[in-house]
């Protein structure tokens, strides 16, 4: 009987098929894969290729809670609104429209699971562009005690509070932010920011070295350094913070403008003109850096220019109160008293 074989081949090319078909299979991700890759992509890639990424699941994915969090949030991301009370109004039509999609999106998941940290944040911050305050501040308290490795909630919780003038609050949100992002100058800037704010000086200029710690080329952290120095009346240091900030920000006129007022207030006289000259011609609309101008000028006997600076300064903004007083002053202490009046008669 004839053996019948298979031709070798015709089994080469089986194998060949085989191998490449396991192969594309393994190149292939599966539906968990490309869940997890959106994810990381909505971490780490702009908002946009977040959506597009998650877009192109699965249906059945895409209602997943924490993807639409995370969608949700992209989407808000893109309107680029600024994060502060009533930033919404600045939107055309077409992203007031967006935002009324997004903010009733994760009302209705939020309602569905309150466990999903990310979209009470975003809640929280649609709350805050609407000017929605005491909501939002209670749709971040929850974010805050949902993420509780994310300082995000506790540092938009603690800027909320801060409108609502609920200063002891929000030092309390943003020293915890501080202890779940000790390397982040943010929560930090802010903690230094609130605690200038209540009159805690000293405290203040810790935060804000830490700041400068995380960021050290940040020239708006030296500064607001200077500043706390200051408000603790150590001029001499606040000098040398305003210092480090101009050479961060050597352009800037009114880091320029802080710096000639603290040398002026460390009776650096000559110092503080110098700076104070530079600061007016680097910004000649800085209003803040004529008033500083002035109050050198004035300590140094010229009135004369200093009533010009002051009224350069009221020029520029003439809702400054500062410049204002100082203007009044000035010229009240021109004008001759009543009793040396009657004794020249």
């Amino acid at each position: 009987m004839k053996n019948h074989r298979r031709s070798p081949r015709l089994a080469l090319s089986l194998a060949a098929l085989l191998a490449a078909a396991n192969a594309h299979a393994q190149r292939r991700p599966t539906v968990a894969q490309r869940v997890s890759n959106a994810t990381q992509r909505c971490d780490t890639d702009a908002p946009r290729e977040c959506v597009r990424a998650i877009d192109a699941l699965p249906a059945a994915s895409r209602r997943a809670p924490a993807l639409q969090s995370l969608s949700l949030r992209a989407r808000f991301e893109l309107l680029n609104v600024a994060l502060e009370p009533d930033g919404a109004r600045a939107l055309d039509a077409a992203k007031r429209a967006e935002l009324t999609r997004i903010e009733r999106a994760v009302t209705e998941l939020t309602d569905r699971d309150a466990t999903q940290g990310i979209a009470w944040l975003l809640r929280g911050r649609i709350a805050l562009v609407r000017n929605a305050l005491d909501a939002s501040a209670t749709a971040l308290e929850r974010a805050a005690t949902l993420l509780t490795r994310d300082p995000s909630a506790s540092n938009d919780l603690a800027m909320v509070l801060v409108a609502l003038r609920r200063l002891p609050d929000a030092e309390r949100a943003l020293t915890r932010a501080t202890t779940l992002a000790p390397n982040d100058a943010e929560p930090w800037s802010n903690l230094g920011g609130v605690r200038l704010a209540r009159g805690n000086a000293q405290s203040a200029a810790t935060a804000f070295r830490e700041a400068i710690r995380c960021a050290p080329t940040v020239a708006r952290h030296s500064s607001d350094l200077g500043s706390a120095l200051l408000a603790a009346g150590q001029a001499e240091p606040a000098a040398r913070a305003f210092g480090d900030a101009v050479r961060l920000a050597p352009t800037d006129p009114v880091v320029r403008a802080n710096l000639g007022y603290a040398l002026a207030v460390a009776n650096r006289l000559d110092d503080a003109l110098a700076e104070l000259r530079r600061a007016t011609e680097l910004g000649p609309r800085a209003s803040a850096a004529w008033n500083n101008l002035a109050i050198v000028l004035s300590r140094r006997g010229d009135t004369a220019g200093a009533e010009s600076a002051l009224r350069r300064a009221l020029e520029i903004d003439p809702n400054d109160a500062r410049a204002r007083a100082n203007l009044d002053a000035l010229l009240a202490s021109r004008r001759p008293t009543a009793a040396a009046a009657d004794a020249g008669r």
